[in-house]
């Protein structure tokens, strides 16, 4: 089987869009596993409603010590998508 195509729809181009549709974001930890729901209106406040989380990792600060890198997905397709190509 192959991969599926990331669900890149318009809702989700910049964090000022997902807010305004009403998307559900989470981050995922490669290494620790950990998960969080993201709170996009803080996080606009701090970069910009411009600000994409397309294809973006940062390291993870889920769980003390762990270096880790986070990952973005969003609901679509009846569960949570990737938000990297």
């Amino acid at each position: 089987m192959g991969k599926r195509k990331p669900m890149r729809g318009a809702w989700t181009k910049n964090l000022g869009t997902m807010i305004a549709e009403g998307i559900k974001c989470t981050g995922g930890c490669d290494r620790c596993r950990g998960w969080k729901e993201v709170d996009l209106v803080k996080l606009a406040e701090i970069k910009g409603l411009d600000y994409s989380l397309w294809n973006r990792r940062t390291p993870c600060k889920l769980t003390p010590g762990c270096t880790g890198k986070v990952s973005f997905y969003c609901n679509g397709r009846m569960r949570m998508e990737p938000m990297h190509d």
